[in-house]
């Protein structure tokens, strides 16, 4: 990555047996290059998981960031006025060996309370 620019030649380059998905950064909401690793994961059997923490409303041409990959992440209170959240929007059945997913503890959600302001 030069400059927040992800050099989707490097990302291939360090691909392996053992890779099982790509997780591509949009910095800043600026698209990565997503039509290329979407791609190479289809060509070879990965999942592409695409980090929209800061690309809510950002596109590449008409389409919108977060709908190319099998997975997108949003974080919503880096750019909606919400104290805390985020969501996981799942493009395809991913199979169930793939992602582990556990529910959270109590004490975990319970300590994502707003700070309180005086």
């Amino acid at each position: 990555m030069k400059k927040m620019r992800v050099d989707a030649a490097e990302v291939i380059a360090h691909i392996t047996k053992e890779t099982r998905a790509i997780y591509l950064i949009h910095y800043a909401g600026f698209p990565g290059p997503v039509e290329e690793l979407r791609a190479v994961c289809r060509e070879r059997g990965l999942l592409l998981i695409e980090d929209c923490a800061h690309a809510l409303l950002s596109s590449l041409g008409d389409r919108p960031l977060g709908t190319f990959g099998d997975a997108a992440i949003y974080c919503l209170y880096k750019m909606l006025p919400t104290p805390h959240g985020a969501a996981t929007i799942l493009h395809r059945e991913v199979p169930s060996d793939t992602i582990a997913v556990e529910r959270p503890s109590l004490a975990s959600v319970r300590a994502m309370r707003p700070p309180r302001c005086f």
